[in-house]
């Protein structure tokens, strides 16, 4: 995420150029459309209708054309390290498959319930349109998944009530759970602000927990920029503060953030910020 940062102040600024970084790696659009051929070449038949950049709907069949792959986390990822490219694509690929082969494995239930951001729509596209989600702040939802290797599943009140858990049992567990599956979490540094990231793709859970939002963290400010990925700043530097000002309003007018909404930690909860 840190060569994109720097793009979106250089763009915000409209000054400096773009990293080197950024000319080593293919677009977004096509490292999708090569996760595409990589299931096409499992499944000559597929069904594929391309939502974004970011994401496919896919199917075995244009009657069920409805699985949801999203390719934003993977590509970060890629482009932090291009030497990953095919072992990231082939992660993609089996996890569409492994979606058409059929429902999740929901075996250790109780033990792989987590919890993430995600933006407002995201609820409304899934499969399972009934997903256990909960307001979060601005235009984010706090969703219950279903954590396991290749990818999260959104889980439903079906699935809560298989495993004799409410709604408020279960999201007190996810959250406990978040702590124990999130494993390390890069935190860097970049014009003075703080990029969070996880390799288990959980990093966004954290804004959910209350130790991310206490006294010592008031008028921190925050942007979810990806699947697996935040951006924070302080109180304390003025520089630091104005350079997360120009990323945030460059970024959301570009559209290239997960969320729309700038947040501020206020009295113990986060907030939407209420202008830049």
């Amino acid at each position: 995420m840190k060569w994109i940062l720097r793009i979106a102040l250089a763009l915000a600024l409209g000054t400096a150029a773009a990293p080197s970084h950024a000319q080593d790696v293919v677009a977004p659009a096509q490292f999708r459309d090569e996760v595409i051929d990589l299931l096409r070449s499992e499944r000559a038949d597929l069904c594929v209708r391309i939502a974004d950049d970011w994401t496919v709907y896919f199917g075995p069949d244009a009657a069920a054309c409805e699985h949801v792959l999203a390719t934003e986390n993977m590509y970060r990822e890629y482009a932090r390290d291009p030497s990953r490219k095919a072992d990231l694509q082939g992660r993609l690929a089996r996890m569409g498959l492994a979606m058409m082969a059929g429902p999740p494995d929901t075996s250790n239930f109780r033990n792989r319930l987590v919890v993430v951001l995600r933006p407002e729509g995201y609820a409304s596209i899934l499969e399972n349109s009934t997903a256990v989600h909960r307001p979060f702040a601005g235009d984010m939802i706090a969703v219950l998944m279903l954590d396991s290797p290749e990818t999260l599943a959104a889980m439903g009140p079906e699935a809560l009530s298989d495993h004799n858990l409410s709604e408020a049992e279960a999201f007190e567990l996810a959250e406990a759970n978040l702590k124990d599956r999130i494993g390390e979490v890069r935190t860097t540094t970049e014009l003075g602000i703080e990029i969070v990231e996880a390799e288990s793709g959980l990093a966004t859970g954290l804004l959910w927990l209350p130790d991310s939002c206490r006294s010592e963290s008031e008028g921190d400010q925050a942007l979810v920029f990806d699947r697996n990925g935040y951006l924070r700043v302080g109180t304390d530097d003025r520089a630091a503060i104005q350079s997360f000002r120009m990323v945030a309003e460059g970024s959301i007018a570009d559209n290239a953030t997960l969320s729309r909404s700038v947040i501020v930690c206020r009295a113990g909860s986060w907030v939407a910020a209420d202008a830049l």
